[in-house]
């Protein structure tokens, strides 16, 4: 899984950039929220008519078939389900995240949200301790997810092992990107299709952010793990770098108000108050 027929397979995010709209509702609705999910079955079990007036705030995201809802809360418990097509045009509430994609099939799409290893990541930046949330920015920015783009040849299946090894280039460590203040850029790419090298693949050296690790290596680790670093992350011993004052602020405000959302999204589901007249 070293090499590619010169095709580049993209980011999870970059593969489900269809936009959706946030416009919610303009009459009588279909609502799904997280507690609409089975998890087990990752099934849309419990779809909730409501009128108008009695839409809550987060009532925000018009959904279409085939897109697939990640909730953003307690991602440990794994809250994703498929629109099916008699959920066409149901509101969705901004708990979710909503994957749409021109490229993948969206039955891929909902294997790939229920394996453990994006389970783990989303659990590793979640924000909070009350109601415990992710953001949908996390999925590329937070320091805790690992966004890998893979190459791979077009091997015939003959049975045999066609991998030699695997070249990793670590664009993480050091390396610190926001979505606002400091976005990647295609300059951030230079050196990595410097080394690349894709005139003559079979020609790449070593450099400090290029290494080869050949098969017996990787299988050699434990459970074969993939989450290889070798270089020095400076950020744990030199307080100087970290980032801009403007930046955390940025991402301070960002965790606020994610954790206002989660809270809002709490109160919404909790019964109304009755009121006793005497």
């Amino acid at each position: 899984m070293s090499e590619v027929n010169q095709d580049l397979l993209a980011t999870l995010g970059e593969l489900t950039d269809e936009l959706v709209e946030q416009t919610g509702p303009t009459g009588d609705f279909v609502y799904i929220d997280i507690s609409s999910i089975d998890r087990e079955t990752k099934r849309i079990s419990d779809p909730k008519p409501l009128t108008l007036s009695q839409a809550p705030s987060r009532a925000k995201q018009v959904l279409k078939a085939g897109d697939i809802l990640v909730s953003m809360t307690r991602p440990n418990l794994n809250a994703v389900a498929l629109v099916p097509d008699q959920l066409d045009g149901a509101i969705g509430s901004t708990g979710f995240h909503v994957l749409r994609s021109r490229w993948l099939n969206p039955g891929f799409l909902l294997a790939l949200v229920q394996t453990q290893s994006f389970v783990d990541a989303m659990s590793a930046v979640v924000q909070g301790a009350l109601y415990p949330a992710v953001r949908p920015r996390d999925i590329f920015y937070a320091q805790g997810v690992k966004a890998n783009v893979v190459f791979f040849d077009n091997a015939p299946k003959d049975g045999r092992l066609h991998t030699k090894g695997v070249w990793f280039y670590d664009l993480r460590t050091n390396r610190h990107f926001t979505l606002k203040t400091r976005q990647l850029k295609l300059d951030d790419l230079q050196d990595f299709i410097a080394c690349y090298n894709p005139e003559n693949r079979h020609e790449r050296k070593e450099n400090q952010c290029f290494k080869y690790f050949t098969y017996d290596a990787l299988m050699a680790r434990d459970k074969a793990s993939l989450d290889i670093f070798w270089l020095k992350d400076d950020s744990l011993d030199n307080l100087d770098d970290l980032p801009s004052p403007d930046v955390l602020q940025q991402e301070i405000i960002e965790h606020l108000e994610a954790a206002l959302l989660a809270f809002r999204d709490v109160a919404a589901s909790l019964p109304k108050s009755i009121a006793i007249t005497p």
